[in-house]
């Protein structure tokens, strides 16, 4: 599964309300004073470094999984493979490319131009764009596979020997060994963020609406409607469907039915979801949903929807959140990389990685990979 990095929010805050927003905040974090995360940097240092190598010209961090750091070179038309264990290059190939067309769309002009972009790997399989196409690697070893046309370069989800591709309003459905379309659907309506896919349901979401598409017959199974516009993907998870909103709800929704089992909000009159940054999408792990929505951390109990902690961190947002053996993991936008209890939801540590504006940061497992100054970096997380 790729990792982590610091999301892009799919909405501005409301630039007339910065004032309210500003005591929105206030008064929240004195309600959780309890739950601030006030613990001293820890010492020794529980960040590890690995391994680090320079980055070249052009070159840049594209996609990270828990084995391998994927690279692409715009321009150069190159992708590289390291080893996320010692940085090591696994592979590294110029690969092909599709030159734009003066009748191309403006769309292609401005997003890819001539050169590449890694969009996703799933299933064993590397995707980039070029041109008019979706292009398919093995992922161990670079080998091409196939191609297929597609302006809009989507980032294919794969289950079985199916990829599944978005394009705004429509999805279509490819097969990975050959890149042939086995078929596509139109839904009807603009989705929001990434598709869902199990093993016989697709879904999506459009504005207030989740939908379940059965991809057998792709006919609608099921449409929930929540009380605000989704801001998080959807998880699925023991037979439950968990997404985020932007009014700071957290929604657990049966898989089969599309019946609400339970909605958890924030509490307190002064919250307004429109004025934060946004939720990010939920983690579930041992019965337990972990979710966090701007400085806010919560862990909730899957089959009840019961709370069982929560967390103000000082930090204005939670920007990246994983968990792993009983840690969870948070970055925040003050450039503080935190570690809580899974279980209490108790401070363990807090180190500064500050990662600036045009470098990122991927969580991966108790690995953080880094990009900045002109070099990518990974990091062993304590847990």
């Amino acid at each position: 599964m790729p990792a982590r990095g610091r999301r892009s929010r799919r909405r501005k805050a409301l630039a007339a309300a910065t004032a309210l927003a500003l005591a929105v905040t206030a008064t929240v974090v004195w309600k959780v004073t309890a739950g601030e995360d006030d613990s001293p940097p820890s010492t020794p240092p529980r960040l590890e470094e690995l391994w680090s190598r320079p980055l070249e010209e052009g070159q840049r961090t594209a996609v990270t999984t828990a084995r391998t750091v994927y690279l692409q070179n715009e321009d150069r038309h190159e992708i590289t493979a390291l080893s996320g264990s010692d940085g090591t290059e696994r592979w590294g190939r110029r690969v092909e490319v599709t030159a734009i067309r003066p009748e191309d769309s403006e769309h292609l002009r401005e997003v890819v131009g001539n050169g590449v972009e890694v969009t996703a790997v799933s299933g064993g399989l590397l995707y980039y764009g070029s041109g008019r196409y979706l292009y398919a690697l093995d992922a161990d070893n670079g080998d091409p596979l196939w191609k297929y046309e597609d302006e809009f370069h989507a980032s294919p989800v794969v289950v079985g020997d199916v990829a599944y591709g978005h394009l705004v309003a429509f999805v279509y459905a490819l097969d990975t060994r050959t890149g042939k379309k086995l078929w596509d659907y139109g839904y009807g309506v603009n989705v929001d963020g990434d598709i869902t896919v199990t093993r016989d349901t697709l879904l999506l979401h459009g504005g207030r609406k989740l939908i379940a598409v059965d991809t057998g017959t792709r006919e609608t199974k099921w449409t929930h409607r929540a009380a605000s516009d989704a801001e998080t993907d959807a998880v699925v998870a023991d037979g439950r469907v968990y997404f985020g909103t932007q009014d700071g709800a957290l929604y657990a929704v049966d898989e089969k039915s599309g019946d609400e089992v339970w909605r958890r909000t924030f509490e307190g009159e002064l919250w307004d979801g429109r004025l934060g940054g946004g939720a990010g999408e939920p983690e579930v792990v041992d019965g337990t949903v972990y979710f966090e929505n701007d400085g806010y951390v919560s862990a909730f109990d899957a089959d009840t929807g019961r709370t069982l902690w929560q967390r103000k961190q000082k930090a204005d947002e939670v920007t990246a959140l994983t968990v792993v053996d009983g840690t969870v993991l948070i970055y925040d936008s003050d450039g503080n990389l935190t570690a809580l209890d899974a279980r209490s939801g108790k401070s363990l540590w807090r180190e500064a990685l500050i990662v600036g504006d045009g470098e990122d940061l991927w969580l991966t497992g108790n690995t953080v990979y880094v990009e900045r100054d002109s070099r990518v970096t990974a990091y062993r997380a304590a847990t």
